[in-house]
């Protein structure tokens, strides 16, 4: 996958993200993420677990799976 469709692919999912559609945005980065090279799928999967973490939370109440996955984007980001 090239640099320009993974960029394509995350600002996609950003613009689902910022109107809350976090699950959407998960699953437009998640099908990204299969495809893309070793060096972008660490930022990518830090961007489906923080949307994973806030549709937990938010649509399900689940608020112990929503920090694990919170945390781990951010153990995930320090390391990118």
């Amino acid at each position: 996958m090239s640099d320009r469709t993974v960029a394509t692919a995350v600002m996609a999912g950003v613009r689902l993200f910022n109107r809350g559609r976090y699950l959407e945005a998960q699953e437009t980065w998640e099908a990204s993420w299969r495809e893309a090279a070793s060096e972008d799928r660490p930022f990518l999967e830090a961007l489906i677990q923080v949307a994973g973490g806030l549709h937990l939370r938010l649509e399900r109440g689940a608020t112990r799976g929503a920090e694990h996955l919170l945390a781990r984007a951010l153990a995930t980001l320090e390391d990118v």
